[in-house]
This record gives structure tokens, C-alpha cells and sequence, in this order.
């Protein structure tokens, strides 16, 4: 006998999709349409709790705004006596990370054709006064044709500006938020600042990601993480080309206020490669990436899959420093988790505990590892030349002292002998 289904309202409830620090996410259907939709459940007394009442309807008056292609929708919202439930459109592609994590970096043509999508949402939003603030890989779905959307609005709100679109002082957003490896440096200084900028340094680092595999950022010391962000330190691998190298740089610029804009990243050379303009019903433009583009991402796509499914035999994978090299599992957590949320107690700083957040991670230590020994070894070389330069010093300085003693006993003058 089968077991009863779960109705609320109009929506049949299915299985378990997710669940985070605050909700669980579920499958669920119109009963009327049979059209799938993702239900987020939130708890009442845990809201309360968390004191997160005006930031989950902040969320949701945000989301009721937002109409576009690649940005996740939200259908409605409804509430029980002890529950808040808001259905959103069902997207069933995965996350963008977990693409990053399966191809270990993005081919270039397929990273482009996301970061175009992930532009193009972050532009809706930004017109429409939305800044997202929690910009990363693990916050970016994909649909089953591998249209981005941009989603988990929990931490985004409203950034006024002015009708030329400049923030001033007085139109600063305060609330120090996100994810610590993706998060601007101006937002930690805790001064104020433009969460359009916020986002574009975010994007920066999401492309960072997407085609070196690894964080730009990282350290397992949360001070050392932040002083690395707030100084730019951070290195791009030879296998990113000049052009999205170029990109990057704009975006992840200290400064913000010479961090490359939304319009500036829309006219990129880099950025505008595949892609096509057209007008829409309303006469606007709509700028997306061409049919090429797409086939070729998808190509690309399928192949690495292809490839790594081809490899789930070995044992050994060189290329993934979060895994023991004898095969026998996943190697310790890094501890960065740890340090994020002990930083918690004090910053409303989303902490990165998602699974294979460590590879990137580890990665990123492997990198400042072989950075630091290059370092050591240069001051080795440094400290060496020194000694020789001045074993030749004194070598030198040991011949003229021998030299002088000969010259002198060749010059004395010969003693008188009395005859």
C-alpha cells in the first residue's frame, strides 16, 4: 500500500532537494498544472531565534521583483502557523560548482558562456536597485540547457543611487556580508560601501575560479585570508589567457572606485567573444551569447564528462590535491571552515562549508605552499651569494695583504757592512 501523499494548500509535497543552516528545500507539484517547483520551508520559532524575520522578507520582496531569464524566480509565497513557504522555480541543472569541481577548471569558450549569463543577471538586478552581496559558485544554478540563474537571495537588499547612477556616502550599504573567500575588500573595512561594486569584485573572483579551479584567495588564518583580500594579493596561472587575465584584474581592483563597472565588463573584448545583440519586444537591447557559443560550451561540456567518467577507475588523481594520493579517500578539512565560523561570532560572514569547498581550497594552500618554498629558496640563494661575495672579499683581501708583505721584504734596504 502505497503511502499517502503530503498536500499543502494547492502543491503535492515530493522528496527532500536540499537543505541549509536556516531551511530545507523540497520537490514539489501543482496539483492543477503539474508543473514542478522547488518549495523552501522555513521555520517560524528558528527565524525568531535568528532574529532573521526582516532579512527573510526583505528576501522575499526582493525575489517578487525579479523576472528574467537568468535569474531564479520565486511563484509565491504562503505561510502556516509555524512554517513560511516560498515556491520557486525548479532548476535541476546543479550548481555552478559542482561543474567547476567535476571538470577540476572550466574550459575557456564554457566558462565565458556562463560568466556571460551570470552578467546579464547581475545587470537585471542591478537596474532593478538589487545588490546581490553573496555572489559564488555554490549561490549560481543551472537548468537542464545550461542556463545560469542567479539565486539564494538571503543576504541581498536594496542599493539606493542617484539618477546617474552614482552612490553617494549617504547611500552606503553597512552590513558586513557574504562569503569570505568572494567577498570585496571594502566591504570588510566596515566604512561603507557600493554593493554594485561588491558584486563586480565577486564576479571577478567567480571567474577566477571557474578557469584556474582554485580560489584566488585563500589561508587558513582568517586575519591572514582578509589582510590577502584587502591588499590584492593573488596570483593568475599561466593557463588563463591574456584577455580574461586582463578581466579579472579590473574586476578584482582593490580600489572600487577603479574596479571595472557593469557597462565597462559588457564592452570587454574578452567578454563579447560569441556573442549576438537583438531587441525584444519592447525595444530594448538584449545582448546573449550566440548559438555557437552554446554548442560549443555543451561540446566542451560533454567531453569532459566523457573524460572524467573514463577516469573513475585510477586510483591515484594527481590533479586533485583533496584526495589522499593512495586512494583511501578525501584527505583532512583544511580548517578554513573552522576559521570562517569562528569568525561568525562576531561578523555576519556566511561560512563555506559545502562539500569540495576543500579541494579549491587545498589547492590554493598548494599554491601558497610552493610559494613560500620558492620564496625560502630564493632567500637560500640570496644568502649564498652573499657569502661568496664575501669569501671573495676576503680572499682578495688576504692576497693584497701577501702581496704587501712580499713587496716589502724585496724593497727593505740592505744593511751597511763596516769594512
Amino acid at each position: 500500500m502505497s503511502q499517502p501523499k503530503e498536500i499543502l494548500g494547492h502543491y503535492e509535497i515530493g522528496k527532500a532537494l536540499g537543505k541549509g543552516s536556516f531551511s530545507s528545500v523540497r520537490l514539489c507539484r501543482d496539483i492543477n498544472t503539474k508543473k514542478e517547483y522547488a518549495m523552501k520551508i522555513l521555520d517560524k520559532q528558528t527565524l525568531v531565534d535568528q532574529n532573521m524575520g526582516a532579512q527573510v522578507n526583505r528576501e522575499i520582496a526582493i525575489m517578487l521583483q525579479m523576472s528574467h531569464r537568468n535569474v531564479c524566480t520565486m511563484r509565491e509565497c504562503f505561510q502556516t502557523h509555524d512554517k513560511v513557504y516560498i515556491i520557486l522555480e525548479l532548476v535541476s541543472g546543479g550548481e555552478l560548482f559542482d561543474k567547476i569541481k567535476t571538470a577540476k577548471r572550466l574550459p575557456e569558450d564554457t566558462a565565458r558562456y556562463y560568466f556571460q549569463q551570470i552578467m546579464l543577471g547581475l545587470n537585471y538586478c542591478h537596474k532593478h536597485g538589487i545588490a546581490h552581496r553573496d555572489l559564488k559558485p555554490e549561490n549560481i544554478l543551472l537548468n537542464e540547457n545550461d542556463i545560469i540563474k542567479l539565486s539564494d537571495f538571503g543576504l541581498s537588499n536594496t542599493q539606493r543611487s542617484t539618477e546617474s547612477g552614482r552612490v553617494n556616502p549617504s547611500m552606503m550599504l553597512r552590513t558586513v556580508c557574504g562569503t569570505p573567500n568572494y567577498v570585496a575588500p571594502e566591504v570588510l573595512m566596515e566604512r561603507g560601501y557600493n554593493g554594485f561594486m561588491a558584486d563586480m569584485w565577486s564576479c571577478g573572483v567567480i571567474l577566477f575560479v571557474m578557469l584556474a579551479g582554485k580560489l584566488p584567495f585563500y589561508d587558513k588564518v582568517m586575519h591572514n585570508l582578509f589582510k590577502k583580500i584587502q591588499t590584492g594579493q593573488y596570483t593568475i596561472p599561466e593557463c588563463i589567457s591574456p584577455g580574461a587575465a586582463s578581466l579579472i584584474k579590473k574586476l578584482m581592483c582593490v580600489n572600487p572606485l577603479e574596479r571595472a563597472t557593469m557597462q565597462q565588463v559588457l564592452e570587454d573584448p574578452w567578454f563579447k567573444m560569441c556573442w549576438k545583440e537583438e531587441f525584444d519586444e519592447s525595444g530594448e537591447l538584449v545582448r546573449t551569447p550566440s548559438q555557437d557559443a552554446i554548442n560549443k560550451a555543451i561540446t566542451q561540456m560533454r567531453e569532459q564528462r566523457q573524460a572524467q567518467e573514463g577516469k573513475k577507475d585510477e586510483k591515484v588523481n594527481n590533479d586533485n590535491p583533496a584526495e589522499k594520493t593512495d586512494g583511501s579517500g578525501p584527505a583532512e578539512p583544511s580548517g578554513a571552515g573552522h576559521a570562517i565560523k569562528n569568525y561568525h561570532a562576531h561578523k555576519k560572514v556566511a561560512p563555506t562549508t559545502k562539500p569540495g569547498m576543500d579541494e579549491l581550497q587545498a589547492k590554493a594552500q598548494i599554491d601558497q605552499d610552493v610559494a613560500q618554498k620558492r620564496k625560502e629558496l630564493e632567500e637560500l640563494a640570496r644568502q649564498k651569494e652573499e657569502m661568496d661575495r664575501l669569501l671573495e672579499q676576503k680572499r682578495a683581501e688576504l692576497e693584497g695583504l701577501s702581496l704587501g708583505a712580499d713587496a716589502g721584504m724585496t724593497l727593505k734596504p740592505k744593511r751597511a757592512v763596516a769594512k
